[in-house]
């Protein structure tokens, strides 16, 4: 994929420059797909994958529109048409000066609207996500963290603020498993999308267990050899305490 040469080029720049010995790759929602497209092919120049809720189970309000947009026989529409706001009440939820009480950004940037989706681009994304579904092999550690609930909301309401307006997370926990026979997998209750954009209590759960796991890593990394691991297993995946 055209993100990995860059990714490639940051490594080697940390690696040769910033003298840094482990490097773990951490991606959220479309970057975390990226991310663990890279980890299949390229393991070997990472020591650990994080995830923040990856893009690997996309919500009923994605998929009916490109289920609309297909002919006959399930052939693909107009790679052209645009899905418009599919991501402006989750940006709602989150601006302070909307519905939202903690963040702000320049919305010239990144407009409260989103940018129109392209199909033909959202059908690479769910071929991508197919693929990944019929399972990969990475050969690192893989630590993921997504919301204990997603919502599919047209209108507003406060769940918007304690729930994934954009995965489907049965979707992504189905697929968990699959990404490497070494996945981690940590629920947090009242996460948004972005787990570090979420409610002061929530993210502060995300940081303290991506870093207890970043730790964990870096303490046992020299003596594991991952190849001989058992395959994942049920105590490799950990709920919050209240689910």
């Amino acid at each position: 994929m055209e993100y990995f040469e860059e990714i490639h080029l940051a490594i080697s720049y940390m690696r040769r420059i910033e003298n840094m010995e482990k490097i773990i790759l951490l991606g959220h929602g479309l970057g975390g797909l990226i991310a663990i497209l890279f980890s299949e092919r390229h393991h070997s120049s990472i020591d650990a994958l994080c995830l923040n809720s990856p893009l690997i189970g996309v919500n009923k309000l994605w998929t009916d529109y490109t289920s609309s947009k297909r002919g006959w026989f399930g052939s693909k529409g107009d790679p052209n048409s645009q899905l418009h706001n599919f991501s402006d009440l989750y940006h709602q939820s989150l601006h302070k000066h909307q519905k939202g009480s903690e963040w702000e950004w320049d919305i010239n940037l990144k407009p409260i609207n989103g940018f129109p989706l392209y199909l033909g681009w959202m059908e690479m994304i769910e071929e991508q996500i197919a693929r990944i579904h019929t399972g990969l092999n990475i050969q690192i550690p893989v630590f993921v963290m997504v919301s204990v609930k997603s919502i599919i909301a047209t209108s507003w309401t406060d769940d918007l603020k304690i729930k994934d307006a954009v995965l489907d997370i049965e979707k992504v926990i189905t697929a968990l498993p699959k990404l490497s026979p070494f996945v981690k997998i940590v629920l947090v209750k009242d996460g948004v999308h972005d787990l570090f954009l979420s409610k002061e209590e929530a993210r502060k759960e995300a940081y303290t267990q991506l870093f207890s796991h970043i730790n964990g890593i870096f303490q046992n990394r020299e003596e594991e050899v991952y190849e001989d691991d058992p395959p994942l297993d049920e105590d490799l995946i950990h709920f919050d305490d209240d689910y």
